[in-house]
């Protein structure tokens, strides 16, 4: 009877027992589960969403020259799938251009750009359409046990910024009227509207 009570138990433990690591797998992460990231489509060298130039100046007299230099910023933007908690890094790497793109804000500076705000009482901004890369997929979450929810999975659409050696590849520029100052929609304007406010 010993023996056999022993082997019940034996039975009993194997019939119940989890794998290794708590049944929890290699894909377990406390609050925070593991995603799958597919790539469907990747479109290089995209016009961007603009952004605006971090300098603005009044165009009365006709002094406000923005042939300098002019500082910009860009961040990976998404179109779809805001609130999936994409892991841009992990987006670049299944599309195989972690080297040509940026997954956090970027800094750039305008090369060569010869703008002018029109005469008035307006003020102007530079306003760039930066080169993006556009990538497109399914973003799936895994089980504890590593397994694909298919069920769960969601499309995503994001932009990244392209860099290069030195630093972000250049994009369309042009003249922005500046909404959060006097006068943007006078007749004589820039007729590009700034997409954000612009700063002093």
């Amino acid at each position: 009877m010993a023996s056999l009570a022993f082997a019940l138990g034996l039975l009993w433990s194997k019939a119940n027992a989890v794998p290794f690591g708590g049944g929890m797998g290699n894909c377990y992460s406390p609050g925070n589960p593991v995603k799958q990231y597919d790539v469907t489509n990747t479109a290089k060298n995209w016009q961007g969403d603009p952004v605006v130039g971090d300098w603005s100046c009044v165009g009365t007299g006709g002094t406000c020259n923005m042939a300098t230099q002019q500082s910009y910023s860009v961040a990976v933007t998404v179109e779809v799938g805001f609130d999936l908690g994409l892991d841009f890094e992990k987006i670049a790497g299944s599309a195989g251009i972690s080297a040509s793109v940026s997954t956090t804000t970027e800094t750039g500076t305008t090369q060569g750009i010869s703008k002018n705000c029109p005469d008035g009482p307006w003020s102007c901004a530079l306003i760039i359409w930066p080169a993006v890369t556009k990538i497109e997929g399914i973003q799936t979450p895994l089980t504890a046990l590593c397994t694909v929810e298919t069920e769960n999975a969601k499309p995503y659409t994001v932009q990244m910024p392209e860099v290069g050696p030195d630093g972000l590849v250049g994009g369309h520029v042009d003249v922005c009227a500046c909404k959060n100052f006097a006068h943007w929609a006078d007749p004589g304007a820039p007729s590009i509207v700034c997409p954000q406010d612009c700063k002093n």
